[in-house]
């Protein structure tokens, strides 16, 4: 089942990849550029603005990778969601309560002792089983927490493998365009570093989100992704 997850991410990613870029393409590079200006202020306050707008912008990306998996291509406009709806509102809400617990947890890492590591891994294995949410979310239905949990009933492993190990098998791939970065970047620019990192991180995401996405259809049978030709794109 698994396997199936990675194998269609990773098809559904190289058929669609101009698409996929199209619709990304902004909030990436605004992305990146976030996190130049946040790494040139280096303060502790730009660290919790940048985490917020880095969350809408990643929010805006989902939001429409999770829809043009589950919906085709026509279920988003020629270049994206680029838009604050009450959608990307109800997902940004998710994102923000599952990714709190772990930006508040780096601040406190230092001193972590065994119970409160323990507590964290705990933690996490029950965020990969609400993560389901978001495809729900990004497809316009109205659900929450609840709904994941029931739809991830005795699929934990499934769900830890989905939401944890395919994003390390999707960056594995990148190692050579990293290792190409670290060699060519000029040892007095850390900036192209940062960019071409964060450009990677982006685009591994995407295809985080797209296993995401198979792994919800695989679990719901919610599959929306062939609508009839007469169908509009989404303006």
């Amino acid at each position: 089942m698994f396997g199936h997850v990675l194998s269609s991410a990773f098809n559904f990613a190289f058929k669609n990849l101009g698409v996929l870029f199209r619709v990304t393409i902004i909030p990436i590079l605004l992305s990146v550029l976030l996190e130049v200006a946040a790494f040139s202020f280096n303060s502790a306050s730009m660290v919790w603005v940048d985490y917020a707008l880095w969350s809408v912008l990643n929010t805006i990306i989902a939001v429409n990778v999770h829809r043009i998996v589950l919906m085709g291509p026509n279920s988003v406009p020629t270049f994206g969601r680029f838009t604050i709806g009450k959608i990307e509102i109800w997902f940004w809400l998710h994102y923000i309560a599952l990714g709190a617990p772990y930006l508040l947890g780096s601040f406190q890492f230092e001193w972590a002792g065994p119970l409160v590591i323990l507590l964290a891994i705990v933690v996490m294995v029950f965020g990969c089983r609400l993560s389901l949410v978001f495809p729900a979310i990004a497809m316009g239905k109205g659900v929450s927490f609840p709904y994941a949990w029931e739809q991830t009933a005795q699929k934990t492993l499934f769900m830890v493998l989905v939401v944890i190990v395919a994003p390390i098998v999707f960056a594995i791939i990148f190692v050579p365009v990293m290792s190409l970065v670290v060699f060519i970047a000029p040892d007095s620019s850390p900036i192209y570093s940062l960019v071409s990192t964060n450009i990677v991180i982006a685009y591994v995401t995407i295809l985080a989100v797209i296993a995401l996405s198979f792994a919800y259809q695989d679990l719901t049978g919610d599959d929306h992704s062939t609508p009839s030709p007469e169908a509009p794109r989404e303006e």
